[in-house]
């Protein structure tokens, strides 16, 4: 997980793999999913569990995630 500046203005990137180990593909999570740098490196080190994002479908035009 990293953040990276886009031309929409400072992303969240993450790479989602299967636990089946057949691949991976990297994403970026909405605008409103914010984390500082400190924040990412401590997960990086992996010093917090995994934790699962569980998109509850769509308000309007605006995702509804939650993480588990």
């Amino acid at each position: 997980m990293k953040n990276v500046e886009t031309k929409f203005g400072t992303a969240v990137s993450c790479i989602l793999s299967d636990p089946d180990g057949a691949g991976s593909i990297n994403i970026f999570l909405p605008k409103a999913i914010r984390m500082n740098d400190v924040d990412i490196e401590t997960y990086n080190l992996g010093i917090v569990p995994p934790i699962s994002l569980i998109y509850k479908g769509l308000n309007r035009r605006s995702f509804i995630i939650d993480f588990e």
